[in-house]
């Protein structure tokens, strides 16, 4: 069976001979692949062969160069395409290696059964081909350790990747991890496999942590999740964790891949920007606190003095109302003393005029006071 591995690289060719888009010379591309026990075949993102290792020949029945420009369909039987094609629109764009078998179309137009292992890293800035490795699994006495170590080539290309990469075979097992994880952590590569990672796992999120790679494992899920990991400085930082179920050639669920980005300095701008809205909210609500009691003051105070305002003229209406009266006792006490005296006609003008004022007087405090409250 030929296996199928797809990885990328970077740089336009710079030409001469054969090369994928990375400027990669086709010297340095023969020195790197053309040792290797099967096939490799540099792809395009469409798919379009840019590169054919010279194991080709042996497994395929075509020289290197006449690949070259060729689509990868080209080289399926017909009945096969479809899962090609299937494979890849569901698999390219991710980080998860499809596995898988198809019928290969050689040269001399027979068909033979090829495993396919597909790697798609095309969007990394620093690849960007399609590194595809095959494996002819119709030849006798196929060894087991030949077809993982067919299997696992990609590891070999991720062992050098800036970002931390590890893989899992089992929910809580780790059996690789690539040399930017050491970096980070600081510690050594046997330290980590097996369980060993969650040594430096900060004991808050570990539980969180465990539970999620068994729940996904189970349920053969891709996950992203955020927690806190020691560095090698003893500082624990907030990592992103991102993973990616691995499907075998069967269609069999093999563990985990993944890849972690250090996230912290991100949580703690977050944290600063939560601490900020919740102070601003706070200070709102204190001078909203204020202002209410601010109205209330004002409010009491207005009250007050239309208490006091009323008060104060009810005062003068009663003072000026006694006084009248008086004024009116006077001038009738005085209009009986007088009775028969030519003057008491006169007294009897002012009678009607203190009478008349006394009227208007409680006439005008009664409209003050429904001027002052209408109601």
């Amino acid at each position: 069976m030929v296996r199928l591995e797809v990885t990328p690289l970077t740089h336009e060719p710079t030409g001469g001979g054969t090369a994928a888009s990375s400027g990669w010379p086709a010297a340095w591309l023969r020195r790197a692949f053309d040792p290797l026990p099967d096939p490799v075949l540099l792809l395009s993102r469409d798919l379009e062969v840019r590169f054919a290792s010279a194991r080709v020949r042996e497994v395929l029945g075509f020289e290197p160069d006449e690949l070259v420009g060729r689509a990868l369909t080209d080289l399926v039987a017909p009945e096969d395409v479809p899962t090609v094609l299937g494979i890849a629109a569901e698999r390219l764009g991710t980080e998860a290696p499809a596995l898988f078998r198809v019928r290969a179309r050689h040269r001399d137009g027979r068909d033979l059964w090829v495993g396919v292992s597909a790697v798609d890293r095309s969007d990394d800035p620093e690849i960007r081909s399609v590194v595809v490795t095959v494996r002819d699994i119709t030849r006798p006495g196929l060894r087991g350790e030949e077809l993982a170590r067919a299997r696992d080539f990609y590891l070999t290309l991720l062992d050098g990747f800036p970002n931390p990469v590890w893989r899992s075979t089992t929910p809580l097992g780790v059996d690789w991890v690539n040399q930017a994880y050491l970096a980070f952590t600081g510690r050594s590569y046997q330290e980590e496999l097996g369980e060993g990672w969650a040594e430096i796992v900060h004991p808050e999120d570990l539980p969180r942590v465990t539970d999620a790679f068994q729940r996904t494992f189970e349920r053969r899920e891709p996950f992203v999740l955020e927690y806190r990991l020691r560095h090698r400085s003893g500082e624990f930082r907030w990592i992103a964790d991102h993973g990616q179920p691995i499907i075998g050639l069967d269609g069999e669920f093999l563990g985990h891949i993944g890849a972690f980005y250090d996230v912290h300095d991100r949580r703690q701008t977050e944290e600063v920007l939560r601490a900020t809205v919740q102070e601003l909210r706070l200070d709102l609500e204190a001078l909203a606190r204020v202002a209410d009691e601010r109205r209330e003051a004002i409010a009491r105070l207005l009250a007050d003095e239309e208490r006091r305002t009323r008060e104060l003229a009810d005062q003068i209406e009663n003072d000026q109302l006694q006084a009248l009266a008086a004024l009116k006792l006077r001038v009738e006490l005085l209009g009986e003393r007088l009775r028969e005296d030519p003057a008491d006609e006169g007294l009897g003008v002012v009678m009607r005029s203190v009478e008349e004022t006394m009227r208007r007087m409680r006439r005008l405090m009664r409209e003050l006071r429904e001027e002052r409250d209408p109601s």
